[in-house]
């Protein structure tokens, strides 16, 4: 016993060693689907344009005109700094190169790009420093920093920033409440704990995993926020009942064995669940779900693993102590007797509900569709720039860079051909709707017209990168009906159509694709699991239909509140009138699988108590009235931990967390409360009077016997 604890000791603090620090080493920005056209575009125009690619832009803005020799000194001495910082390549300045297409149309602002080394170990220095070369050279200019280097690096620290404050958050509020339902300070302590172990390892994991593929640094909320919850589900979940078997056993390890045998089992269930709920967003080849899934079945491994293995030894070790060191005042009952909060109550609850079954039913499950049906018109998209708060200098940047220059472009990676087929096909793009101008190495082409000189920094290694510029202020729908368009020219050799319209797109479609896939596996392997836990197939088809419902009146208030904006104002974000596509497939299935982590806990009672014959709804009254209180307990804790992780200022990192809360709390406080209860009532009612009809039936058959006799 004692080894085990030493060895759980010391794995934690190996943990904590590796993982500290990790959210530096991970991406602040993924790319797409990598195998989809647009991403491995983007790759060849990394490695063989590189030198003309920009990741950062300056916006330099003067009242007077850009122009002026003035303030072409002051540009100048600006691009000089930059040209001298380490990591930073200059692309191209209008103060140097004098570019119409660097200057805006009223002449009062003008582009400086350059190119920052995104090495997640020197980007945060590389920024700091170019933000002291504008304190330093812009003289009179007003300068904003932009572009996907420093975008990419805001949503970082912002999401750092507020993950320490979402821990500061939760913990006192989680540490409050466990000590409102265990009524023992040590208790309390033992989830947290496990919660240490899950979180630590979890971080420590990614931080292992990032050199060698794509994380997302978003991965770090997912495992704070799953990691306390899990370690309060599981932990008051055998603590209540190791509790209960004392009553049996007494404080010997009978209990503690009695205690794993049935809670160890319904918890390891619970988290093959969770686990083959994440699995399948491997399924997605995106990174930022990969990095989604890698962190939760770490998490929740690791939670199942601490308390089923880590957790015995030390009840063993407390014995008696559990309840008497650090106990708290509470009402007198039976030495060694189970706490229970809101048991009784949820018992009442339930008989109530079985009294008006029909009535309860039905207007449980209208008032959940009513919830979910603005999800009929929801729509999905990718996050921008506007998922950063409204005052941060990377998305104030960028708003008005987009406003000052308002053309947007799609890039295409043309292979190896001869100048006239280029020619030919450059002058066929000029000509597509919504296009202004086309880009080559061969010139630049509008409306099928030769404009421009040739450009031969547009060809390298026998490949030639050509940039279709849209008309101003195209709307994103008009720019991805270009990606369409474009990707139906036929082109002289292999081409890559990139650009953010079209990893946008992309990434859309690899999700839509893969989505079904992933969702009948899901729902196949949970199917799957109940059965073999309750080994009762109504059970497990109405445990897997009732936590849909409350999926859909999650997935529908997410539409009225973040798509439509009608939290916008109260929760201080910017609405885009969409989803985050990548978000809500994340957010349906941790909502799906930790909505399923209470069911399995109600059901896997309910079905013991049914193997010792009790009556259906006489077994449903005695799993209510032992894991009721432990079902709304944790549900009310998880939920807490999620709402402290949807204080974050990241739009994305808010939904997740406010809607995951949604769900624990609609299925923990309604669907188990309430529909349940009152479907069950139903089947006994029909049950009842189903064995009526028979045994009138063969009642009558008797008396038409007896005469013949």
């Amino acid at each position: 016993m004692r080894v085990t604890l030493i060895a759980g000791t010391l794995l934690t603090l190996v943990a904590f060693l590796v993982g500290h620090g990790a959210g530096r080493h991970l991406d602040g920005d993924v790319e797409g689907d990598p195998r989809a056209d647009s991403s491995i575009g983007a790759r060849m125009l990394r490695d063989h344009f590189s030198a003309s690619q920009s990741n950062l832009t300056l916006l330099v803005s003067t009242p007077g005109k850009v122009d002026s020799p003035t303030t072409r000194l002051y540009g100048r001495r600006l691009t000089k700094a930059l040209m001298h910082e380490p990591g930073v390549r200059v692309i191209a300045s209008y103060g140097d190169q004098r570019r119409p297409d660097l200057m805006s149309a009223d002449g009062h602002h003008a582009l400086i790009l350059a190119h920052v080394d995104e090495s997640s170990a020197r980007l945060p220095r590389t920024l700091d420093a170019v933000s002291r070369d504008l304190e330093s050279a812009r003289g009179r200019l007003e300068v904003r920093m932009g572009g996907s280097a420093t975008v990419g690096q805001a949503i970082q620290d912002t999401i750092l920033h507020d993950l320490g404050i979402a821990e500061l958050m939760a913990f006192p509020v989680v540490i409050a409440l466990l000590l409102l339902v265990s009524r023992s300070v040590v208790a309390a302590a033992l989830p947290l704990l496990i919660a240490v172990f899950a979180v630590e390892g979890a971080n420590a994991l990614l931080r292992a995993l990032a050199p060698f593929t794509s994380v997302s640094v978003f991965a770090l909320n997912l495992t704070t926020a799953l990691g306390i919850g899990l370690a309060v589900d599981y932990g008051l979940l055998l603590v209540r009942r190791y509790r209960e078997e004392v009553l049996t056993y007494g404080m010997k390890r009978e209990a503690v064995i009695a205690s794993v045998s049935q809670a160890g089992h319904t918890i390891v269930v619970s988290a093959a669940i969770l686990v083959s709920a994440l699995t399948t967003l491997l399924l997605f080849p995106l990174p930022f779900l990969r990095s989604m899934a890698y962190a939760g079945i770490a998490t929740v491994t690791l939670a199942a693993f601490a308390t089923v293995t880590l957790l015995p030894p030390v009840l063993v070790q407390l014995g008696q102590r559990i309840d008497t060191v650090g106990a708290l005042p509470r009402a007198r009952r039976p030495r060694h007797a189970v706490p229970s909060v809101g048991g009784e109550g949820w018992v009442t609850a339930v008989r109530w509900t079985a009294r008006h079954a029909l009535a309860v039913a039905s207007t449980t499950i209208v008032i959940l569709v009513l919830f979910g049906a603005p999800f009929l018109h929801a729509r999905f998209d990718v996050s921008d720039v506007r998922q950063l708060p409204s005052r941060a200098q990377a998305r104030v940047a960028e708003e008005r860079i987009t406003s000052v220059f308002p053309t947007q472009s799609v890039d295409i990676i043309l292979g190896s051909a001869d100048q006239r087929a280029v020619v030919g096909y450059a002058r066929r793009l000029s000509t597509l709707p919504t296009v202004d101008t086309v880009d080559a190495p061969t010139g630049r082409y509008a409306h099928g017209l030769l404009t421009g000189p040739r450009q031969p920094a547009r060809s390298s290694g026998g490949s030639s990168w050509i940039s279709v510029s849209a008309r101003p202020r195209t709307p994103p729908a008009e720019l991805e009906a270009l990606v369409r368009r474009l990707r139906g020219v036929g082109a002289p050799a292999d081409r890559y159509v990139t650009g953010v319209a079209a990893i946008n797109l992309d990434t859309r479609d690899s999700i839509r694709e893969v989505l079904p896939y992933a969702a009948i596996a899901a729902v196949t392997m949970t199917l799957l699991l109940i059965l073999r836990l309750t080994r009762s197939p109504v059970l497990t088809v109405q445990a897997v239909l009732l936590n849909a419902l409350s999926l859909a009146a999650m997935l529908g208030a997410q539409v009225w509140w973040f798509q439509d904006g009608s939290l916008a104002q109260m929760l201080g974000f910017t609405p885009t009138g969409s989803l985050d596509i990548g978000v809500s497939v994340l957010m349906g299935v941790l909502a799906f699988g930790l909505s399923m982590d209470y069911g399995i806990f109600l059901i896997s009672r309910l079905a013991e108590e049914r193997r010792r014959r009790i009556e259906p709804f006489a077994a449903l009254e005695e799993a209510v009235r032992t894991t009721g209180g432990t079902i709304s307990s944790a549900a009310v804790i998880l939920a807490a931990s999620m709402l402290a992780v949807a204080g974050s200022r990241i739009t994305s990192v808010k939904m997740l967390g406010i809607g995951v809360a949604l769900a624990v709390l609609l299925d923990a406080m309604v669907v188990r409360a309430f529909l349940l209860p009152s479907v069950l009532a139903l089947g006994a009612v029909r049950t009842r009077l189903t064995q009526a009809r028979a045994d009138a039936s063969e009642s009558r058959s008797r008396e038409q016997v007896k005469p013949q006799a």
